[in-house]
Protein backbone atom coordinates (compact mmCIF):
# COMPACT_ATOMS: atom_id res chain seq x y z
CA UNK A 1 0.00 0.00 0.00
CA UNK A 2 1.52 3.27 -1.28
CA UNK A 3 0.14 7.31 -0.70
CA UNK A 4 0.80 7.67 -4.58
CA UNK A 5 -1.92 7.20 -6.60
CA UNK A 6 -2.28 4.85 -9.36
CA UNK A 7 -1.54 7.42 -11.96
CA UNK A 8 1.97 8.64 -10.15
CA UNK A 9 3.03 5.47 -9.63
CA UNK A 10 3.00 4.18 -13.52
CA UNK A 11 4.11 7.54 -13.73
CA UNK A 12 7.03 6.77 -11.69
CA UNK A 13 7.81 3.11 -13.41
CA UNK A 14 8.14 5.03 -16.89
CA UNK A 15 10.39 7.82 -15.32
CA UNK A 16 12.57 4.90 -13.81
CA UNK A 17 12.58 2.55 -16.32
CA UNK A 18 14.36 5.15 -19.21
CA UNK A 19 17.53 4.54 -20.40
CA UNK A 20 17.39 1.45 -18.81
CA UNK A 21 16.60 2.06 -15.00
CA UNK A 22 14.91 -0.72 -12.80
CA UNK A 23 11.14 -0.44 -12.54
CA UNK A 24 9.01 0.43 -9.52
CA UNK A 25 8.42 -3.03 -7.96
CA UNK A 26 12.44 -3.35 -7.66
CA UNK A 27 12.60 0.16 -6.46
CA UNK A 28 10.33 -0.23 -3.80
CA UNK A 29 11.70 -3.40 -2.62
CA UNK A 30 15.46 -1.93 -2.47
CA UNK A 31 14.06 1.30 -0.70
CA UNK A 32 12.59 -1.12 1.67
CA UNK A 33 15.81 -2.61 2.43
CA UNK A 34 17.33 0.42 2.70
CA UNK A 35 15.20 1.42 5.48
CA UNK A 36 16.05 -1.17 7.21
CA UNK A 37 19.78 -0.29 8.29
CA UNK A 38 20.12 1.56 11.53
CA UNK A 39 21.99 4.36 9.71
CA UNK A 40 21.42 6.28 6.17
CA UNK A 41 23.70 4.73 3.58
CA UNK A 42 25.53 6.83 1.12
CA UNK A 43 23.52 7.99 -1.49
CA UNK A 44 26.18 6.85 -4.43
CA UNK A 45 25.79 3.05 -3.02
CA UNK A 46 22.54 3.15 -3.79
CA UNK A 47 21.10 5.22 -6.67
CA UNK A 48 23.46 3.99 -9.13
CA UNK A 49 21.23 0.47 -8.78
CA UNK A 50 18.00 2.55 -9.39
CA UNK A 51 18.94 3.91 -12.95
CA UNK A 52 22.53 3.10 -13.52
CA UNK A 53 25.51 4.81 -13.99
CA UNK A 54 24.83 6.50 -16.90
CA UNK A 55 21.63 8.47 -16.55
CA UNK A 56 21.49 11.84 -17.25
CA UNK A 57 18.55 14.50 -16.75
CA UNK A 58 17.77 17.09 -19.44
CA UNK A 59 17.25 20.01 -16.32
CA UNK A 60 17.51 19.87 -12.36
CA UNK A 61 13.22 20.62 -12.63
CA UNK A 62 13.05 16.95 -13.91
CA UNK A 63 16.09 15.63 -11.48
CA UNK A 64 13.75 17.30 -8.17
CA UNK A 65 10.46 16.00 -9.46
CA UNK A 66 12.01 12.42 -9.60
CA UNK A 67 13.73 12.89 -6.41
CA UNK A 68 10.44 14.11 -4.62
CA UNK A 69 8.19 11.06 -5.99
CA UNK A 70 11.08 8.35 -4.58
CA UNK A 71 11.37 10.76 -1.22
CA UNK A 72 7.54 10.56 -0.83
CA UNK A 73 7.58 6.70 -1.80
CA UNK A 74 10.37 6.22 1.01
CA UNK A 75 8.77 8.53 3.78
CA UNK A 76 5.63 6.15 3.18
CA UNK A 77 7.55 2.38 3.48
CA UNK A 78 9.36 4.03 6.30
CA UNK A 79 5.93 4.54 8.38
CA UNK A 80 4.63 1.28 7.28
CA UNK A 81 7.64 -0.78 8.17
CA UNK A 82 7.22 1.37 11.73
CA UNK A 83 3.56 0.11 12.21
CA UNK A 84 4.58 -2.94 10.89
CA UNK A 85 1.87 -3.08 7.83
CA UNK A 86 4.08 -2.66 4.85
CA UNK A 87 3.55 -5.21 1.89
CA UNK A 88 5.52 -5.85 -1.46
CA UNK A 89 4.53 -3.68 -4.22
CA UNK A 90 2.64 -5.90 -6.82
CA UNK A 91 0.84 -3.28 -9.05
CA UNK A 92 -0.44 0.07 -9.35
CA UNK A 93 -2.73 0.06 -6.89
CA UNK A 94 -3.16 0.03 -3.07
CA UNK A 95 -3.56 -3.51 -1.35
CA UNK A 96 -4.13 -3.75 2.59
CA UNK A 97 -3.64 -7.55 2.23
CA UNK A 98 -1.32 -9.79 0.83
CA UNK A 99 -2.33 -13.32 -0.42
CA UNK A 100 0.61 -14.13 -2.65
CA UNK A 101 -1.49 -17.38 -4.00
CA UNK A 102 -4.57 -15.05 -5.56
CA UNK A 103 -2.25 -12.49 -7.43
CA UNK A 104 -2.62 -12.80 -10.96
CA UNK A 105 0.45 -14.08 -12.68
CA UNK A 106 1.96 -10.44 -13.69
CA UNK A 107 1.44 -9.42 -9.84
CA UNK A 108 3.37 -12.52 -9.53
CA UNK A 109 6.36 -11.12 -11.50
CA UNK A 110 6.14 -8.15 -10.16
CA UNK A 111 6.77 -9.27 -7.01
CA UNK A 112 9.99 -11.50 -7.78
CA UNK A 113 11.15 -8.07 -9.17
CA UNK A 114 10.57 -6.43 -5.90
CA UNK A 115 12.72 -9.57 -4.04
CA UNK A 116 15.11 -8.70 -6.68
CA UNK A 117 15.29 -4.97 -5.41
CA UNK A 118 15.49 -5.77 -1.69
CA UNK A 119 18.41 -8.07 -1.92
CA UNK A 120 19.97 -5.47 -3.63
CA UNK A 121 19.39 -3.41 -1.41
CA UNK A 122 21.13 -6.21 1.18
CA UNK A 123 23.95 -6.14 -0.66
CA UNK A 124 24.83 -2.41 -0.22
CA UNK A 125 26.18 -3.18 3.30
CA UNK A 126 26.12 -6.92 3.86
CA UNK A 127 28.53 -6.74 6.46
CA UNK A 128 25.73 -5.52 8.66
CA UNK A 129 23.72 -9.11 7.85
CA UNK A 130 26.15 -11.29 8.39
CA UNK A 131 27.86 -10.12 11.74
CA UNK A 132 25.89 -10.48 15.19
CA UNK A 133 23.20 -11.35 12.95
CA UNK A 134 20.54 -14.36 14.68
CA UNK A 135 19.14 -17.41 12.89
CA UNK A 136 15.40 -15.90 12.26
CA UNK A 137 17.47 -12.93 10.20
CA UNK A 138 19.80 -15.02 7.88
CA UNK A 139 16.50 -17.69 7.23
CA UNK A 140 15.05 -14.63 6.01
CA UNK A 141 17.59 -13.42 4.09
CA UNK A 142 18.13 -16.73 2.56
CA UNK A 143 14.49 -17.04 1.92
CA UNK A 144 14.37 -13.80 -0.01
CA UNK A 145 17.49 -14.18 -1.86
CA UNK A 146 16.36 -17.43 -3.29
CA UNK A 147 12.91 -16.24 -4.25
CA UNK A 148 14.97 -13.50 -6.43
CA UNK A 149 17.10 -15.43 -7.86
CA UNK A 150 14.10 -17.76 -9.08
CA UNK A 151 12.95 -14.13 -10.40
CA UNK A 152 16.35 -13.74 -12.19
CA UNK A 153 16.08 -17.94 -13.33
CA UNK A 154 12.55 -16.99 -14.92
CA UNK A 155 13.81 -13.86 -16.98
CA UNK A 156 16.68 -16.09 -18.17
CA UNK A 157 14.34 -18.65 -19.24
CA UNK A 158 12.54 -15.79 -21.24
CA UNK A 159 15.19 -14.25 -22.83
CA UNK A 160 15.93 -17.86 -23.92
CA UNK A 161 12.41 -18.65 -25.63
CA UNK A 162 12.83 -15.09 -27.14
CA UNK A 163 16.55 -16.18 -29.44
CA UNK A 164 14.92 -19.75 -29.66
CA UNK A 165 11.98 -18.03 -31.43
CA UNK A 166 14.17 -15.83 -33.53
CA UNK A 167 16.32 -18.73 -34.39
CA UNK A 168 13.43 -20.69 -35.64
CA UNK A 169 12.35 -17.98 -38.04
CA UNK A 170 15.79 -17.99 -39.23
CA UNK A 171 15.97 -21.71 -39.84
CA UNK A 172 12.33 -22.17 -41.37
CA UNK A 173 13.46 -21.14 -44.79
CA UNK A 174 16.82 -23.60 -44.25
CA UNK A 175 14.18 -26.15 -43.29
CA UNK A 176 12.15 -25.53 -46.68
CA UNK A 177 15.10 -25.79 -49.36
CA UNK A 178 17.02 -28.98 -47.02
CA UNK A 179 12.89 -30.88 -46.86
CA UNK A 180 13.34 -32.90 -49.71
CA UNK A 181 16.72 -34.14 -48.57
CA UNK A 182 14.94 -35.14 -45.11
CA UNK A 183 12.86 -37.10 -46.76
CA UNK A 184 15.57 -38.79 -48.68
CA UNK A 185 17.43 -40.17 -45.39
CA UNK A 186 17.45 -43.95 -44.65
CA UNK A 187 16.45 -45.72 -42.18
CA UNK A 188 19.83 -46.60 -40.28
CA UNK A 189 20.15 -42.92 -39.82
CA UNK A 190 16.93 -42.67 -37.89
CA UNK A 191 17.72 -45.76 -35.75
CA UNK A 192 21.12 -43.88 -34.73
CA UNK A 193 19.59 -40.91 -34.34
CA UNK A 194 16.99 -42.37 -31.79
CA UNK A 195 19.80 -44.26 -29.97
CA UNK A 196 21.35 -40.90 -29.44
CA UNK A 197 18.16 -39.06 -28.64
CA UNK A 198 17.66 -41.88 -25.33
CA UNK A 199 21.05 -41.33 -24.37
CA UNK A 200 20.64 -37.95 -24.02
CA UNK A 201 17.36 -38.43 -22.15
CA UNK A 202 19.05 -40.69 -19.78
CA UNK A 203 21.58 -38.08 -19.30
CA UNK A 204 19.00 -35.13 -18.37
CA UNK A 205 17.20 -37.86 -16.17
CA UNK A 206 20.15 -37.98 -14.43
CA UNK A 207 21.06 -34.34 -14.03
CA UNK A 208 17.71 -33.86 -12.64
CA UNK A 209 17.89 -36.09 -9.74
CA UNK A 210 20.52 -33.85 -8.29
CA UNK A 211 18.25 -30.90 -8.72
CA UNK A 212 15.55 -30.45 -5.39
CA UNK A 213 13.15 -27.53 -6.49
CA UNK A 214 10.49 -26.20 -4.23
CA UNK A 215 7.08 -27.48 -5.01
CA UNK A 216 4.23 -25.24 -5.67
CA UNK A 217 3.14 -25.27 -2.10
CA UNK A 218 6.17 -24.27 -0.81
CA UNK A 219 7.04 -21.50 -3.18
CA UNK A 220 3.73 -19.97 -2.37
CA UNK A 221 4.72 -20.36 1.67
CA UNK A 222 7.81 -18.76 1.08
CA UNK A 223 6.32 -15.69 -1.06
CA UNK A 224 2.92 -15.62 1.72
CA UNK A 225 5.57 -14.83 4.21
CA UNK A 226 7.28 -12.14 2.59
CA UNK A 227 6.24 -9.11 4.88
CA UNK A 228 6.38 -11.55 7.81
CA UNK A 229 10.68 -11.76 6.73
CA UNK A 230 10.54 -8.26 5.85
CA UNK A 231 9.89 -7.55 9.33
CA UNK A 232 12.28 -9.15 11.09
CA UNK A 233 15.02 -7.58 9.31
CA UNK A 234 13.35 -4.32 10.20
CA UNK A 235 13.14 -5.21 14.07
CA UNK A 236 17.10 -6.30 13.84
CA UNK A 237 17.67 -2.59 12.83
CA UNK A 238 15.94 -1.21 15.75
CA UNK A 239 17.88 -3.68 18.09
CA UNK A 240 21.02 -2.18 16.28
CA UNK A 241 19.78 1.26 16.20
CA UNK A 242 18.87 0.76 20.20
CA UNK A 243 22.39 -0.42 21.15
CA UNK A 244 23.88 2.41 18.60
CA UNK A 245 22.16 4.92 20.90
CA UNK A 246 23.46 3.37 23.97
CA UNK A 247 27.12 3.09 23.11
CA UNK A 248 27.02 6.69 22.31
CA UNK A 249 24.81 7.71 25.44
CA UNK A 250 27.86 5.97 27.52
CA UNK A 251 30.56 7.69 25.78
Amino acid sequence: MTTLSHTQLQHLDDTLQQDGGVSIFTAHGLLTALNCYPVVLPVEDWLPLLWGEERSFDNWQEMAALFAKLGELNQHIAQALNNHQLLPLVDYDSHTTFDFAKLSEEQKESCLEWCAGFVEGLACDMAFWTEDSNEEVLTSIMAISALAQMGADLEDEDDEDYEDEDLDEISDEDEDEDYEDEDDEDEDEDEDYDEDYEEEDDIFDEDDEDEIPLTEEEFVETMQNLPQFVARLHQHKLAATQAILEVNTES
